[in-house]
């Protein structure tokens, strides 16, 4: 079963601009570092092809809810940071790499989407930092954080499967995207119906909201007193997945001098 290695470009575009920004890079030199950082990870994953997905440029969450990710601190840097979208397009594409960009989506909803067609015809590993893909865990859907750092860790990245999520907090991806919807999320100027703690031992009390509501009268009443709210949070949270995504051919360009490209590169060739 061949791993797809399907990625975040909005995260690995900000984290690469932060990172190098004392440097002062061109565009052109960023959007290398970007590409090398993306093999590195597909190195890590052993990857045999990559997916990147963009946000788009009209997401439907801001339709329904104008303050949608609006304190983000970073959004004074928007317009420098997206003046090298293109930029990194076009390296990728000079790399053979497929990138994937829908106007009304985000890209999380873009690789729930090519999940949900896929999940059964490869192994997947999604390539962010972005709690929202937890929903996504399952057979064969792992996440890779390639900047988490653990004291006394040599080097950096884990993997997060369903299994390691639930070791972790107790619950399942989907009652994981349930405690969202009630707890709401900070970084994406989402507001709360309840504290996440508070929503995590009712969910893993009763098993679900719907359960929760049935047995629970006073939860049920604050349901029906935050309707409005509860089904906004629901809309924004939950990820989409309609997009048709198609994989195209991976065809490597020998040319690109990029150290973790050639290596990676050269692994599809050993592995085969």
């Amino acid at each position: 079963m061949k791993t797809i290695f399907v990625l975040d470009g909005n995260f690995y575009l900000h984290r690469i601009f932060y990172a190098t920004k004392m440097r002062n890079p061109t565009s052109e030199q960023l959007c290398n570092t970007i590409l090398g950082s993306i093999t590195k990870d597909a190195i890590a994953v052993k990857a045999d092809q990559i997916l990147v997905v963009f946000d788009g440029s009209a997401v439907f969450r801001y339709d329904i809810y104008p303050d949608y990710k609006g304190q983000r601190k970073d959004n004074k840097k928007k317009d420098e940071i997206y003046s090298h979208l293109k930029q990194l397009k076009r390296t990728l594409k000079i790399a053979g790499i497929q990138y994937v960009q829908k106007k009304k989506l985000e890209g999380d909803d873009v690789i729930a989407s090519f999940v949900a067609q896929n999940k059964e015809k490869y192994k997947i590993v999604i390539g962010t930092r972005d709690k929202d893909m937890n929903q996504c865990l399952q057979t064969n859907v792992t996440i890779y954080d390639g900047v988490y750092k653990k004291k006394g860790m040599v080097g950096r990245g884990r993997i997060i499967s369903r299994e390691s999520l639930c070791k972790d907090t107790g619950l399942l991806p989907a009652q994981f995207l349930e405690q969202q919807i009630l707890a709401g999320d900070s970084v994406d100027n989402i507001k709360r119906l309840m504290t996440a703690g508070k929503a995590k031992k009712g969910i893993l009390t009763y098993g679900s909201i719907k359960k929760w509501a049935q047995q629970d009268r006073t939860f049920r009443r604050l349901l029906k007193a935050n309707l409005e709210h509860f089904k906004l949070n629901k809309q924004l949270v939950t990820l989409r997945k309609d997009a048709t995504v198609e994989l195209e051919k991976f065809v490597p360009n020998h040319e690109i001098t990029s150290p973790s490209y050639r290596k990676w590169v050269l692994s599809l060739k050993e592995s085969k």
